[in-house]
């Protein structure tokens, strides 16, 4: 399956972690099956700021 996560920052790799807290929605490296959704969300975080939006993309297979 190939999953999509936008950003405004390059991510090669991302982080597992262990959460501090356990709530839903909370910190973590969200993911979608659609490019344009990805690359909207990393549009939308840049706000203002003059900068560029990153889409990382990967095949993982669950």
């Amino acid at each position: 399956m190939r999953l999509y996560h936008g950003s405004t920052e390059m991510v090669a790799t991302p982080q597992i972690r262990k959460p501090n807290r356990a709530l839903d929605f909370g910190n973590g490296f969200y993911t979608t099956t659609d490019y344009a959704q990805a690359e909207q969300w990393a549009r939308r975080r840049l706000g203002n700021i003059q900068s560029h939006a990153y889409v990382a993309e990967g095949d993982f297979f669950c």
